[in-house]
């Protein structure tokens, strides 16, 4: 079988081969080796959630005992609920870091262990992509003062905030069972085929490009985010893209005079290129 640790999305070496360790500032038993540097200032915060992939391996094992990998699935892991060395490693993180990380016992599962999957006094390897976190200060500061926000900011302003804000929410907050996150996956595809069309009729066209994308990946035949996707590209130039998108809508819902309408446009849109 191959090594699982050397095709997955992490896009790593075997963990295995990492030979120059660099122990954490102020930590003992952290040490770490970046794969590729992140972006940003902003470090992860104590009670930030943190989106991500990882891989954890005992040393000396060569298949993971937990992979998000293995699941398919970013994981949302959150800060103090995770053993101490995870999260040292994850301060140390920054937006889009990919490391390693090698965690002695004493910061992982102790000299007990975790039996059967985890024997006493493992060292733990990690590796780990964060993707995003949960800035939970900017935005919040700005929902508490209400009045200060609706003198001094504009009404486009404060009508992304609020969507832009509830998306960030229902990506970031932590299920305790598969009937929530049916519900958060709902939610979460209503408000960002919301904000999709708000950004679609204020010109944002990428932007609605990008967030129909993100419903699209987990509701691949939702009409109005074929739609939506159509249009936008229509309008960016992409023809071939939006034809693709616009087709599929067109054959799941041939009634709708939006989709209708919106391949008259794109044929429209041919028929020009071809005179000139």
């Amino acid at each position: 079988m191959e090594d699982i640790l050397s095709y997955d999305a992490l896009g790593s070496l075997d963990i295995h081969e990492v030979e120059e360790w660099t122990p954490l500032e102020d930590v003992e038993g952290v040490e770490k080796k970046v794969l590729d540097a992140g972006t940003g200032i902003r470090g992860i915060g104590d009670k930030d959630v943190v989106v991500c992939h990882y891989s954890f391996t005992i040393e000396g094992e060569t298949e993971p005992y937990d992979s998000s990998l293995l699941r398919s699935k970013r994981e949302r892991l959150k800060m103090g609920h995770v053993v101490p060395g995870i999260e040292f490693a994850l301060r140390s993180m920054k937006k889009s870091e990919r490391s390693a990380f090698r965690i002695q016992p004493h910061l992982a599962y102790g000299p007990l262990g975790c039996p059967p999957r985890i024997p006493a006094s493992s060292v733990i390897l990690a590796e780990i992509r964060v993707y995003d976190f949960l800035d939970s200060r900017s935005s919040k500061e700005l929902l508490r003062r209400p009045h200060e926000l609706a003198q001094n900011y504009s009404f486009q302003y404060i009508y992304d905030l609020l969507y832009e804000s509830g998306i960030k929410l229902f990506e970031f907050v932590v299920v305790a069972n598969d009937e929530q996150e049916e519900l958060r996956k709902i939610l979460l595809h209503k408000l960002r085929l919301n904000v999709g069309l708000c950004y679609l009729q204020t010109g944002k066209h990428a932007l609605t490009c990008a967030t129909m994308e993100q419903v699209l990946l987990d509701e691949p035949d939702n009409v109005r985010a074929l739609y939506r996707m159509g249009k936008a590209k229509r309008i960016l130039g992409g023809e071939d893209h939006a034809k693709h998108y616009l087709k599929k809508a067109y054959s799941l819902a041939p009634s709708d005079p939006d989709i209708r309408r919106e391949l008259i446009n794109l044929k429209k849109g041919y028929r020009f290129e071809e005179k000139v």
